[in-house]
Order: structure tokens, then C-alpha cells, then sequence
């Protein structure tokens, strides 16, 4: 699988889509001042595994950071958001399964 996926202006580097295995893997980079609004999935749980740079996390609980290194992972149904408030690029792999509602992106 080798799709390229804009995801409100951000590639989305898609590893596995869903569709042969029950997941959806991607390499997210993520530029300098991107935000995803907080938004839940009814169909998947979501894992976001920071290789490169920090990111911050909104959720109903608040706002926290997380590093390389660090993950952060989303029940469905479950409010969430992320921003680059850095300088530099963050790097994630998102994980999500059964990988029904990302491959619809």
C-alpha cells in the first residue's frame, strides 16, 4: 500500500489501509502550527505514536504534551485533537482498528 492521503493539509503516508489487515497504519508528519480540531471515531480506536518532535493533545480532560517516544491512544467514541505548536515538524504513526472509519478518509 503506498497511498498519499491530505488530511486538512498534511500527507498522510497510508501503510496499511484496513482493508487486508484489521488495521490502518500511516506516517502522519505533521507541520508547524497544524491543528485537528477535537472530533471522536464511532468505528475505530486510534493510536498516536510520536517519533519526531511533540505534540500537543486536546482531549475533554485538557491539553498535554507528548514527545518522541511517547503515545497516546483513543477509545472510540472518545473526544480528541492534536496541534504542532512547535517549530519543526512531529512525526506519527497513527494506528487505528479495526481501520474501518480512517480508511474512509
Amino acid at each position: 500500500m503506498n497511498e498519499t492521503l491530505d488530511v486538512l493539509g498534511a500527507p498522510m503516508m497510508v501503510k496499511a489501509d484496513g482493508s487486508s489487515v484489521a488495521a490502518f497504519v500511516a506516517d502522519h508528519p505533521i507541520p508547524p502550527g497544524y491543528f485537528v480540531p477535537p472530533h471522536r471515531h464511532d468505528s475505530d480506536d486510534e493510536m498516536l505514536v510520536v517519533v519526531e518532535g511533540e505534540l500537543t493533545l486536546i482531549g475533554e480532560a485538557g491539553e498535554c504534551r507528548i514527545q518522541v517516544g511517547d503515545s497516546a491512544t483513543f477509545a472510540r467514541g472518545e473526544l480528541h485533537g492534536f496541534r504542532n505548536d512547535t517549530a519543526g515538524i512531529v512525526r506519527l504513526i497513527v494506528v487505528a482498528t479495526p481501520g474501518v472509519q480512517a480508511a474512509e478518509m
